[in-house]
């Protein structure tokens, strides 16, 4: 399979994290000038939600506007959890009208103190109940809209392949499916993702594109290619499992804006680089 195809299968792309120092218009303009097609939307921008129903201060038309003069389209967006299933329909809805077709869903955080003290399993499994209901609601309101759930590691019913396998079984729907992170599966468990994801990589609808450096909790994230997440392995399991969706540049340690520039393009780089030397 050609490059080409490839990317047709794999559609790469960046977050505006990365650009979280530029305004909004700027970080769409950044992702293009880097050599991407898509991009995705964090839950905020600067401290402004992304949605409108979220209370950000930007239209849905005027995000729009923006995406389509930077030539890109919209494919994602991380989410926090909604205080109610209401307000995540609302979300879905502003997702739908964006065009973006994947809502990151983030799990209840499960530790007290640093990554090292857990919360009592009595206050947390509540919490996490009451997440696989709503993702389950959620993906049922979703679906007839064209737009996908999706949990991606972020420790706890998250935290690698087996946990992320409960979870889906305890969600239940099948329009939820996983964004793999290799870099918070390295960073948060110490774990190395080219091992984990052959285990879940049927499910997989995308990648949140991040690398580490390091052992379990080491912040180092290098920009993806100079770090020690082997890529070309993590592409060739999604190949061989039949996997595609968006591969979405999510962030990477660096706020001087000439490094971000330079860091999202060496991303570009190395991507389309694996992907043409996939067997």
């Amino acid at each position: 399979m050609s490059v080409s195809n490839l990317e047709d299968r794999f559609l790469l792309g960046a977050f505006t994290r990365p650009f979280g120092e530029f305004a909004l218009e700027e970080a769409f303009a950044g992702i293009a000038e880097a050599g991407f097609k898509y991009a995705g939307l964090m839950a905020r921008h600067q401290k402004d939600p992304s949605l409108p129903s979220a209370g950000g201060s930007h239209s849905v038309e005027e995000i729009s506007k923006m995406v389509g003069s930077a030539g890109l389209t919209l494919t994602t967006i991380i989410l926090g959890r909604p205080d109610s299933l209401q307000d995540g329909q609302r979300w879905v809805d502003d997702c739908q009208a964006l065009g973006i077709y994947h809502m990151i869903i983030i799990n209840p955080w499960p530790y007290s103190q640093g990554l090292d003290v857990h919360r009592p399993e009595e206050e947390l499994r509540p919490e996490e109940e009451a997440y696989f209901k709503l993702m389950h609601d959620l993906a049922e309101y979703a679906e007839p809209k064209g737009i996908a759930l999706a949990i991606k590691p972020h420790t706890g019913c998250t935290a690698t392949s087996k946990e992320e396998r409960q979870t889906l079984a305890a969600i239940d729907h099948s329009n939820v499916g996983v964004y793999y992170d290799p870099g918070n599966v390295s960073f948060y468990e110490g774990v190395r993702p080219e091992e984990d994801l052959p285990n879940i990589a049927d499910r997989v609808i995308g990648i949140c594109v991040k690398d580490h450096e390091g052992p379990r909790a080491n912040p180092s994230f290098p920009v993806p290619g100079e770090g020690q997440v082997d890529w070309r392995r993590i592409f060739q399991t999604l190949k061989d499992a039949g996997a595609s969706g968006p591969c979405v540049l999510e962030n990477f340690t660096a706020k001087e804006p000439e490094a971000v520039k330079a860091g999202v393009r060496r991303t570009r780089e190395h991507l389309a680089k694996v992907l043409s030397e996939l067997s």
